[in-house]
C-alpha cells in the first residue's frame, strides 16, 4: 500500500492509506461540498480513490479560528458527522460515533454507519480531525470516509492509518467575545456586571467623541 499526502493550508496536511490498486476519482465525481456562510472559509482539499469495490474520499474545510472558544469543538465535529452522512450516496443507517479524543494539538472522532446503494448494503468507516494551521490561525476540518461492501474488510485498516502530517498550530486561546460568552455560561452574575460596565463605556466613548454645536 502507499500513501497519499493531501496538502491543506499553512503547511499542513492529511496523510491517507491507499488501497492496493487504487484509481484517482475525478474532481468532478466527488460530492458537492456547501462552504459555511463564514468570512474566509474555504474548501482546503476533496480526494477521491476507488479499487475493487472500495472508495477512499477525504474532504477539508479551513475558516479563521477567531471566535474559537472551549466546546466548539463538539458543534464542529457533529456536524462534519451530518455532511459525511448526507454526502453519501444512497441510503445511510444512523452513524455511531466514538468518542472525541485528542489529536496533537486538536481532536478526532471516528464513526461507522452502513449504507444501502440499489440493491447492495455497503459498510461505512469514517474518521474526523479538527486542528489548527497558520499563525492567524485557522480551523481546519477533515473527514475521510471508506465504503465497500458488508463482505470485505480493508475500510478499517485504511481509516486507522490515515494521520494528520505537516505543520499544525497550538488551539487558539478565545477571543474577547468567546471569554465573555464562556463568562455569562459560568457566572451569570459576574458577567452581567461585565456587559453593563462595558455598555457605560462605550456610550460614553460616543457622547465624548460626538461634534458638539457651536455657540
Amino acid at each position: 500500500m502507499v500513501d497519499a499526502v493531501v496538502p491543506l493550508t499553512a503547511g499542513a496536511t492529511l496523510v491517507l492509506r491507499l488501497p492496493e490498486g487504487a484509481a484517482r476519482e475525478p474532481d468532478e465525481a466527488l460530492p458537492a461540498l456547501a462552504v459555511p456562510s463564514l468570512p474566509g472559509a474555504r474548501i482546503a482539499a476533496r480526494r477521491g480513490w476507488q479499487s475493487s469495490g472500495l472508495t477512499l474520499r477525504a474532504a477539508c474545510m479551513a475558516a479563521p479560528a477567531g471566535g474559537w472558544a472551549p466546546g466548539v469543538e463538539e458543534i464542529v465535529l457533529a456536524r462534519a458527522t451530518q455532511l459525511a452522512r448526507e454526502a453519501l450516496a444512497g441510503k445511510a443507517s444512523p452513524f455511531t460515533v466514538g468518542e472525541q479524543t485528542a489529536a496533537g494539538s486538536g481532536f478526532e472522532q471516528r464513526f461507522e454507519g452502513s449504507l444501502r446503494q440499489g440493491g447492495d448494503t455497503l459498510s461505512v468507516r469514517g474518521r474526523h480531525w479538527l486542528g489548527f494551521a497558520g499563525d492567524a490561525p485557522d480551523a481546519v476540518v477533515c473527514t475521510a470516509v471508506c465504503t465497500e461492501p458488508q463482505a470485505a474488510s480493508g475500510c478499517e485498516a485504511l481509516i486507522v492509518a490515515a494521520s494528520r502530517g505537516g505543520t499544525w498550530a497550538e488551539v487558539p486561546p478565545p477571543n474577547v467575545l468567546a471569554r465573555t460568552l464562556l463568562l455569562a455560561a459560568e457566572h451569570p452574575h459576574q458577567a452581567l456586571g461585565v456587559l453593563v460596565t462595558g455598555s457605560l463605556v462605550v456610550a460614553a466613548l460616543i457622547i465624548a467623541r460626538r461634534p458638539r454645536p457651536r455657540a
